[in-house]
């Protein structure tokens, strides 16, 4: 009968404890998920790119479309080519300020996400180039 009961009460604490450790999975994933890109209007992103504070302007979209037109100072790095290793590497610091935008604002927002799950903290989702009302340029981009 002892050999039950302590059975019966090893049984409870694991099972407790599995439970404990799971409820402390779940809410470290909604942290996660909770944590995204903030929103940034063409004229904020304008207003930061004046103002001489260093940040990483992203452009998200294909190597063609970049040298198609892009905003003065943007740095290629395609949606579907971010890793941490592609981020570190051209963004840096993980609390660097980096302004995403795309075409239309739907690869902006998948990179953001990205960025975000990567642990970037200040991420910046302009959207789409096609809402840039001012001026874009065109061509190659320099090598550093």
């Amino acid at each position: 009968m002892k050999k039950l009961a302590m059975i019966l009460i090893s049984a409870l604490v694991l099972v407790g404890s599995l439970h404990a450790q799971a409820s402390a999975s779940s809410s470290a994933a909604t942290s996660a998920a909770a944590a995204k890109a903030s929103p940034i209007s063409p004229k904020a992103a304008k207003d930061l790119l004046a103002s001489g504070k260093e940040f990483v302007l992203l452009d998200v979209r294909t190597l063609e479309e970049f040298v198609a037109g892009r905003i003065q100072g943007s740095v290629l790095l395609p949606y579907d080519q971010i890793t941490a290793a592609t981020a570190a590497k051209i963004i840096g610091a993980k609390d660097k300020i980096v302004v995403v935008y795309c075409r239309t604002g739907h690869r902006s927002g998948i990179a953001a996400a990205t960025l975000v799950s990567l642990g970037y903290t200040k991420v910046l989702d302009m959207g789409g180039i096609l809402s840039w009302p001012y001026a874009t340029i065109a061509g190659e981009a320099k090598k550093p």
